[in-house]
């Protein structure tokens, strides 16, 4: 079987000879215009034409096979043989143009970055340390332990407790006396200066007072 096989492959040049030059000429010109379009053409419709040259090659080929047709047979193999070689061959130039190409881009990218990254450490003096920004000038926090933040809560706590009783010590007043009202809101603001109401709380509170003078 395999001498036979390679005696009908050496027969391939005359069989396409005489392919050529018999009365299949037609057909044989329309496979051959199908198999350059298969081999070179690379879109969509290139990809269809492949397609249908591999199945027609399968089957005919197939058919030649149990037809003892073993010349046409091997015929029909070699094409697929060249036609994988060819297109693997354009495969590999295509990926490796379109590889370069693509390290161009990113070379040119990379390069416009840097220049606009030093177009911007040139505008602002950037040296390329990152530093924390501290103005020495500026008072450094104290730092304090524990217990001294406890107390500071506490102290911030009876603050609050004294603004409350003062509102409320206007309140139980009725009112009465514009002058009780003052000393509350006077108590209120040295509250807030000391840092124990905020701003919110104090306004809050000062327009309770005012509003019950009426």
């Amino acid at each position: 079987m395999v001498h036979t096989l390679l005696a009908a492959l050496e027969n391939v040049p005359s069989f396409l000879g005489t392919l050529f030059t018999g009365d299949q000429k037609l057909y044989a010109v329309i496979a051959l215009v199908v198999f350059i379009i298969a081999l070179f053409v690379s879109n969509k419709f290139g990809k269809i034409m492949r397609y249908l040259y591999i199945i027609f090659c399968c089957v005919l080929g197939t058919v030649s096979y149990l037809r003892s047709q073993y010349t046409l047979m091997m015929t029909l193999v070699t094409s697929l043989v060249i036609l994988a070689i060819v297109r693997l061959i354009i495969y590999l130039v295509v990926t490796v143009r379109q590889n370069r190409i693509n390290a161009k881009i990113e070379a040119k990218a990379l390069a416009k970055a840097r220049k606009r990254r030093g177009s911007w450490k040139n505008k602002q003096g950037y040296s390329g340390d990152v530093r924390p920004i501290i103005d020495p000038d500026a008072p450094q926090p104290v730092p304090i332990s524990y217990a001294e933040r406890v107390a500071i809560d506490e102290a911030a706590a009876r603050a609050r407790e004294q603004a409350e009783g003062a509102v409320e010590e206007a309140e139980d007043a009725g009112y009465a006396d514009r002058r009780q009202v003052m000393d509350a809101i006077s108590k209120l603001k040295d509250l807030k200066d000391a840092g124990v109401l905020t701003e919110e709380e104090f306004n809050e509170k000062k327009q309770e007072l005012y509003s019950r003078l009426g």
